[in-house]
């Protein structure tokens, strides 16, 4: 869908001088740091802003030392990047001057606009189109500024400021100015470093996905971590997550507004569209995004993320403690990470460096002995290190006599040593100064063994995803798509019958069950003999939605006379329900398979959407579910089909087999992207056969766009 989107260089240029201005106006400066004026000025001098800073205040007075304006007509200029900490009365004229100024970008600080509602949606409309007329593209309002480490800007009022910041790779990108605090306060405290922050209010010019393309394609930027709380355009996010994918950037992303009660806290709080969450999971997913829950799920996954490229989801555990090695190796595989076997010569080597009574498997408990044995730590982890069948490193340290000299040891190594190590410290102040001398070390630490895992695991996978290829998927010809915009279009109703929805989905190439309509008792029994029996009938209508629960589907009718009897009785409960019949569907009993759901919807932000998972019964019991844009390729369509939990496990590994079902699914996704006129799409079940590497569809209904 990002073929659709074009990066406005506009943008891009407005955004670099909000990261990198040669010279700042902060309109509304004081010395007071009880005001954002004032918290402003003092962080843009605090942390060695080098460019030219012009505070604008009533009175004009110099602030900080540097000489202050009573007007922005005084400021001798150019100017860069505005900072409007004034109040909502006085921000249009203060962009006016600003104008005057040749401002390129404005961050507004500035609150009570659209996340007040009322006329602050009409005010916040107004300050936009002033800002356009003058060509000055805006951040926020009701932002709390940005931050670059390498351009020594903290150009915000944010109370995580007080502290100094250590440059860092991670750029946070936040909706929520206090959230944002929240993660750069706990994540400075947990190791991370971050290279920019920006608080993108309430997103009225410029959105996340113009900042996350930029900041992507910052050198300084390993990993983006972004608060999402609802967008415009999601074609800009698609683009952009499809550029972090092809540089390798790791984003992580955690969203509110996924059900109804955080959509609604969201409208209040900065005025987004929430959007549909499978529209932005479909996304997400393509592009291999971390997904997370809360904010300590997206520290933990940033802190994995900004230390090391993970390539696989074997660990090897090296534990002071046989307890901690034991709950590792229990909890590993619940979040999908795989305990590598220690081969024969790894072994060995440790039987050289361990105590007699010492295990040589993996979790490898070093023992007590290690509290006394300067360098044996040191040794079994490059030994551990050099198994070609362990990917991932993670040091369980526990409260023991010399953990601190521990922490030496695996730091000296992990400078020779070419695979993640991480480093799970459970205690409390007596392995605080281990926690300390890690993290010196540049190894990541972690508080909870579970966070670490789960990190490890998240990350590895974003990785897979991310050097995976997704594969072009083909479009329909136009003879194809000129045959089912007809057939679509020769509908009597908006919801198409099974018989019309099936015949659009053959033209797509996804395989259906044969089937005949007919109008008599004496036409359904010899129609069921011509397919051999058992057959199923089903009654051809739009006017009742749930046909089963009505009585207008009979199953395993096994002769000729049940089948004319099958007829009557379908016409009979038709009637009693009110609807009327079209025809009644003869079509063979198919035998019992895994039974599937390929689905498609059109969002009204994302455009088309296909999706897959457990069919029949189990759609609604287990919502097991992916989406992804449409359309799909064969390789995307067998990412989805793997990230069902349960389909591997009903379908078998052997992906020859299950190619066919892939098809399947980029036919109908093809159907959803090239038939515009077509609103949502539903085959279920989908049955499919591993043994034989075949599927039909054996129900499917299609409705029209009708607006």
């Amino acid at each position: 869908m990002h073929d659709n989107y074009r990066p406005d260089t506009e943008v891009l240029n407005a955004i670099d001088a909000v990261f990198a201005p040669k010279s700042i106006v902060v309109i509304g400066a004081s010395e007071n740091e009880s005001k954002f004026g004032g918290r402003v000025m003092r962080n843009l001098t605090r942390y060695g802003y080098d460019g030219t800073i012009y505070p604008v205040n009533r009175r004009g007075d110099a602030i900080l030392g540097i000489p202050g304006y009573a007007s922005l007509d005084d400021v001798p200029g150019p100017v860069d990047l505005a900072i409007i900490v004034v109040p909502k009365s006085s921000a249009l004229e203060a962009l006016e001057g600003c104008g005057r100024l040749g401002v390129k970008a404005a961050i507004v600080i500035t609150s009570g606009y659209a996340e007040q509602g009322g006329e602050g949606v009409g005010e916040q409309e107004d300050l936009v189109a002033c800002a356009r007329r003058l060509g000055i593209r805006i951040l926020g309002p009701n932002s709390l500024g940005a931050y670059h480490a390498g351009n020594k800007l903290a150009a915000t009022g944010n109370q995580a400021f007080d502290r100094q910041f250590e440059p860092g790779n991670v750029a946070l990108i936040s909706q929520s100015g206090a959230l944002g605090g929240s993660f750069l306060d706990a994540g400075m405290n947990q190791g991370l470093r971050f290279s920019s922050f920006l608080s993108i209010g309430n997103s009225a010019d410029l959105e996340i996905p113009d900042v996350l393309l930029h900041q992507i394609h910052d050198p300084s930027t390993r990993v983006v971590l972004l608060y999402i709380e609802g967008l415009r355009d999601l074609d800009k996010l698609d683009h952009a997550l499809s550029e972090a994918r092809r540089l390798g950037k790791t984003v992580i992303v955690l969203r509110a507004g996924w059900s109804e009660q955080g959509a609604s806290a969201i409208q209040s709080h900065t005025g987004s569209l929430a959007g549909s969450s499978a529209a932005y999971k479909a996304i997400f997913r393509r592009h291999g995004v971390i997904e997370v829950d809360d904010v300590q799920d997206a520290l933990e996954a940033a802190l994995a993320a900004s230390a090391y490229d993970i390539d696989g989801r074997r660990v090897g555990f090296i534990s002071v403690s046989g307890g901690m090695g034991s709950l590792a190796a229990d909890r590993s595989e619940a979040v999908g990470l795989e305990m590598g076997a220690f081969s024969d010569e790894t072994r060995r080597k440790l039987r050289d460096v361990l105590p007699d009574f010492a295990p040589e498997n993996n979790p490898l408990d070093v023992t007590g002995a290690v509290t006394s044995s300067p360098g044996m730590m040191q040794a079994a982890l490059e030994i551990v290190a050099a198994d070609e069948g362990i990917d991932v490193i993670v040091m369980l340290i526990t409260v023991v006599y010399g953990s601190e000299r521990i922490a030496d040891e695996v730091v000296a190594a992990s400078a020779t040593i070419g695979k993640p190590i991480m480093a799970v410290v459970c205690g409390g102040e007596c392995v605080a100064e281990s926690a300390t001398r890690f993290r010196a070390g540049n190894i990541p630490v972690f508080e909870q063994l579970h966070g670490a895992l789960q990190a490890i695991s998240r990350v590895g996978s974003a990785r897979a995803s991310a050097s995976g290829e997704t594969g072009q998927a083909p479009e329909l010809d136009a003879e194809t798509r000129e045959a089912i915009d007809s057939a679509v279009r020769t509908g009597s109703a908006s919801l198409l019958t099974e018989h019309q929805s099936k015949a659009i989905l053959r033209l797509a190439g996804v395989p259906v069950c044969d089937e005949a309509i007919v109008q008599t008792a004496e036409e359904a029994g010899a129609n069921a003999r011509a397919f051999g029996f058992p057959v199923v009938l089903k009654g051809v209508t739009t006017q009742i939605a749930h046909k089963m629960k009505a009585g207008l589907v009979k199953l395993n009718v096994c002769d000729e006379a049940g089948a004319a009897r099958a007829f009557d009785e379908i016409h009979a409960a038709a009637k009693k329900a009110g609807g009327e019949l079209e025809g009644v569907s003869v079509q063979p009993m198919v035998a019992p398979g895994v039974e599937l759901l390929i689905g498609g919807m059109r969002d009204p932000q994302a455009g088309p959407l296909i999706a897959f998972g457990l069919g029949g019964v189990y759609t609604e019991a287990l919502r097991q579910v992916t989406f992804r844009p449409a359309p799909v390729g064969r390789a995307e369509a067998m990412d989805m089909i793997a990230e069902i939990p349960s389909a591997r496990g009903l379908l078998g590994e052997d992906n020859e087999r299950l190619a066919p079902l892939a098809d399947a699914i980029v036919g109908a996704s093809l159907l959803m992207a090239g038939a515009d006129n077509v609103a949502e799409l539903d085959i279920n079940p989908f049955i499919y056969y591993p043994g034989e590497g075949r599927g039909i569809a054996v129900d499917g209904l299609i409705r029209r766009d009708d607006e």
